[in-house]
């Protein structure tokens, strides 16, 4: 297959991702809002503004992965700290 082709179809390849990323995160404002409020945990974590404990916040648990759990999207950096099976549990509390 000539460079070209290659080129033109990585091309098309971006600009569907593009349309991808964008049909996911500008649905509603609520969206938006959730993925700068990760977006934003991410990089203090990344960059030692945050730190990640080791532990649950609820049941204490060593060795599994700890997540940030937003209670409100509007302040990003405060987050109660989880372990995944607590915080798929917390995140069901909200649904009926």
């Amino acid at each position: 297959m000539p460079y070209k082709e290659i080129e033109k179809r990585r091309e098309m390849s971006r600009k569907r991702e593009k349309v991808r990323y964008h049909e996911r995160y500008s649905r509603d404002d609520s969206s938006l809002i959730r993925f700068h409020s990760r977006n934003l945990l991410r990089l203090a974590v990344a960059c030692g503004r945050v730190v990640r404990p080791d532990v649950c916040s609820i049941c204490g648990g060593k060795g599994a992965r700890i997540e940030g759990h937003h209670v409100d999207y509007l302040k990003p950096l405060e987050v109660v700290w989880l372990c995944s099976e607590c915080h798929g549990k917390e995140r069901g509390k909200g649904r009926v």
